[in-house]
């Protein structure tokens, strides 16, 4: 394990110094790979009635996944689960 004394920058952060050529996307990746960069967290959840009238979230994780990078497969698997998300339930914000 890696030890860290350096802060960690957000994903919007890291996107703005690669679009204004201050780090380049090998250098983005990398500092990703590293957990310097954090990563993206969606503050909007979503919610389903059950038949009996209940109200439950429907969630996605990965068991065992913690300190990893997601993999395309992934990221695209999160992305159609929001989808979902977002076509049959309801926003809870």
């Amino acid at each position: 394990m890696k030890e860290n004394n350096m802060g960690t920058i957000t994903t919007e952060q890291a996107e703005k110094l690669t679009k204004s050529g201050v780090i380049t996307d090998e250098v983005k990746t990398t500092l990703e790979k590293d957990g310097l960069i954090s990563t993206r967290r969606s503050s909007k959840s979503w919610k389903m009635k059950t038949a009996d009238g209940s109200w439950v979230f429907p969630t996605l994780y990965y068991r065992g996944g913690k300190g990893t990078t997601m993999s395309k497969k992934q990221v695209s698997f999160n992305t159609e689960f929001n989808t979902l998300c977002e076509k049959y339930g309801t926003s809870s914000k």
